[in-house]
């Protein structure tokens, strides 16, 4: 119930801020599906992969919280640093409810700095599972699901089992249609969150060549790989 509570606050600070009467067209959600399988799921376990390493020093796993939470909009992954996660830091959680909890993201990372154990190759894999049609409420959004892989443990030694989570990708125009994490947390019952609650049925069809407006998508990844190595 707190995670709704809290949810609803963080809700009302996106609405105030969002233009909702921006159209949304056909080669605009491919583009952001292709975004959220290529780039913010896997930032997201680049970042965790990070935390997790010992060659991290503590003011640089802040900064690097910092930036991806309260930083440009340009320059992070979260909407801002209230967005809210369902806690996964104790084994379990995804069976036993008692085990979670509701903590704003940059002390998520916190935690998961000093509660999973370090390693040179930290193993963690999010992986892109699911993603539902796009809705809306008073901001778009796409909900996410992902699976988690830790094959770490905690630093009492617990390892945790696989388990599936659910992102909610919340859009911004700012030019064009970008996406950022709004909220982390476990699967909702009975397959909830790939309902037709809440669908957008008004995507307006745009000419556009799919395969061109892929390879477009994978070379601009690929720039930015190049930028990113040669630094």
């Amino acid at each position: 119930m707190r995670y709704y509570i809290l949810f609803s606050i963080f809700i009302l600070s996106i609405s105030t801020a969002l233009s909702q009467g921006d159209t949304v067209f056909s080669r605009d959600t491919i583009e952001l599906n292709y975004q959220i399988k290529n780039t913010i799921i896997p930032s997201y376990q680049n970042m965790l992969t990070l935390i997790a390493s010992p060659d991290m020093n503590q003011n640089e796993v802040d900064k690097m919280i910092d930036n991806n939470a309260k930083g440009t909009m340009e320059a992070r992954l979260f909407y801002n640093d209230k967005v809210i996660v369902e806690n996964d830091l104790t084994p379990g959680a995804d069976k036993d409810k008692s085990l979670r909890g509701d903590i704003e993201i940059a002390q998520y990372l916190r935690n998961f700095n000093t509660n999973y154990t370090k390693s040179e190759i930290p193993n963690i894999s999010l992986t892109v599972t699911k993603i539902s049609s796009l809705k809306k409420k008073q901001y778009f959004f796409y909900n996410v699901q992902f699976e988690c892989i830790y094959d770490g443990t905690t630093t009492s030694g617990k390892k945790f089992p696989k388990f599936n989570r659910v992102a909610e990708l919340v859009l911004i125009k700012d030019g064009k249609w970008k996406s950022y994490i709004g909220a982390i947390r476990f699967p909702l019952d009975n397959n909830r969150d790939f309902d037709t609650t809440n669908l957008y049925r008004n995507i307006i069809e745009s000419n556009g060549d799919l395969e061109r407006i892929l390879k477009s998508l994978s070379d601009e990844k690929a720039a930015k790989k190049r930028k990113t190595t040669a630094r």
